[in-house]
C-alpha cells in the first residue's frame, strides 16, 4: 500500500501509539488554535489536573478473575533500597509509574481474549482521509475502577505498609483487553473514528466534518470522566488546507 508510505502513518504495537508525519497547520493557524480551545472549554473536565480520579460513575469494571485457583499469598522480604525504589519510578512528565510485580497472580487469572483491532484495517479505513486528529488519552487504565470484590487481589507491601488499587493497573493480566473493550464501548456510536488501546484517531474526509466530528468525540470522552493529555495531541493535521 503506497499511500502508508506517502501518507507516513504510523502504528507500533509494541509500544500502543500511532503517529503521523504531518505537515501541521495548526501551528502556524491562529483559527484552529481558537477553534480548539473553544471546544476544550466546553469540556473542562478532559484538561482537569485534579490528582484524583472519579471511578463512581464508571460503567464498567475491571474483573481479575482467577477461576478455581487458590488465592495468592506473598510474604514480605527484605529488599535493598534500589529494590524498594522500584516499586514507583517517576516519569518524564513528573508523575508516577508503579512497577508491582504481579507474575504469581497472572499465573492464575483467568486470561481475556478481548482483540486488539487488526492494523492493516486501521490503515485502510485512513485512506482517502484529508484531516485527521490524534488524542491520547491520560493514565488512561486509571479511569477504570476494579471489582471491589477483587481490589483484594491486587495488594501490594511497601514499607511495612498494605495497599490496594481502586483502579485498573499495569502489570496484571488482562488490562489491555479491559482497556480496549472499556474504550469500544465508549467510542462504539461514533463514525470517523479509530481505538488502539489509549490513541484515538479522528479522520474526517472533508475539513468540513473535523470540528463537529472532534466535537463528538470529546463529548463522549468527558462524559466517562476521561482526560487527555493535550501536549501529546494533535489537531486538525493535514498534507493540505
Amino acid at each position: 500500500m503506497d499511500w502508508l508510505i506517502t501518507e507516513d502513518i504510523i502504528l507500533r504495537p509494541k509500544t500502543n501509539s500511532i503517529s503521523k508525519e504531518f505537515t501541521t497547520h495548526i501551528n502556524n493557524n491562529a483559527n484552529h488554535e481558537q477553534i480548539v480551545t473553544t471546544i476544550l472549554q466546553q469540556y473542562p473536565s478532559l484538561t482537569s489536573t485534579t490528582p484524583t480520579q472519579a471511578l463512581d460513575n464508571s460503567p464498567f469494571q475491571h474483573r481479575i478473575n482467577m477461576g478455581d485457583a487458590i488465592p495468592v499469598v506473598s510474604h514480605d522480604f527484605r529488599r535493598s533500597l534500589a529494590e524498594n525504589k522500584k516499586i514507583a519510578e517517576e516519569k518524564p512528565d513528573g508523575s508516577l509509574r508503579f512497577c508491582i510485580n504481579y507474575w504469581d497472580l497472572n499465573k492464575v487469572i483467568v486470561k481475556d481474549k478481548f482483540p486488539l483491532p487488526n492494523i492493516t484495517s486501521l490503515h485502510d479505513k485512513l485512506h482517502g482521509s484529508t484531516c485527521l486528529s490524534t488524542i491520547d488519552l491520560k493514565s488512561g487504565y486509571y479511569h477504570i475502577p476494579v471489582l471491589p470484590d477483587d481490589c483484594a487481589k491486587t495488594a501490594f507491601i511497601a514499607d511495612g505498609a498494605l495497599y490496594e488499587f481502586l483502579c485498573l493497573l499495569f502489570g496484571v493480566s488482562n488490562g489491555s483487553s479491559s482497556f480496549m473493550r472499556f474504550m469500544t464501548g465508549v467510542l462504539q456510536d461514533l463514525k470517523n473514528v479509530l481505538i488502539y488501546l489509549d490513541n484515538i484517531i479522528i479522520y474526517s474526509k472533508s475539513p468540513k466534518e473535523r470540528y463537529k466530528d472532534l466535537d463528538e468525540v470529546l463529548c463522549h470522552l468527558a462524559d466517562y470522566n476521561l482526560k487527555i493529555a493535550p501536549a501529546k495531541c494533535q489537531w486538525f493535521c493535514s498534507k493540505e488546507e
